[in-house]
């Protein structure tokens, strides 16, 4: 899943079979998250996402175009063995639950913000109280 807003796009990778778990966050600005897979919260977190990516499989089509979203919008990218799929919004529809994505991207959001808290550790979160 990618979005793009201010110029900056951030991409949010994550697997999560028997044999592959994975998990990162990619920032164009510099930046990123790897190897979160290592946090159970993640992982099961990004299980639910998989889980429920088919049901987004009805409004994506077939497609090897990976660039970045235009800003303002989100893509949704859909990798099998065989084939990428892809569906794209606009950030305001997904933010205002017009359209199906929309809960998928909450979830990814909220798992993000997972990610980041977990990346900060203790001392930064106290640091952010003051």
């Amino acid at each position: 899943m990618e979005w793009t807003k201010n110029n900056n796009t951030v991409t949010f990778v994550f697997s999560n079979t028997k044999t592959v778990k994975h998990a990162s966050v990619y920032n164009s600005k510099g930046g990123a998250e790897i190897g979160l897979e290592a946090h159970k919260e993640v992982t099961n977190r990004t299980a639910r996402l998989v889980r429920y990516a088919p049901r987004l499989l009805t409004n994506a089509i077939e497609s090897e175009d990976l660039n970045p979203p235009h800003e303002g919008g989100a893509k949704f990218y859909f990798m099998t063995v065989d084939e990428t799929y892809q569906t794209e919004a606009s950030l305001d529809d997904l933010i205002h639950d017009r359209v199906p994505q929309s809960l998928f991207w909450k979830y990814s959001i909220d798992t993000i913000t997972i990610i980041r808290k977990k990346m900060e550790g203790p001392a930064s979160r106290s640091n952010a109280i003051n």
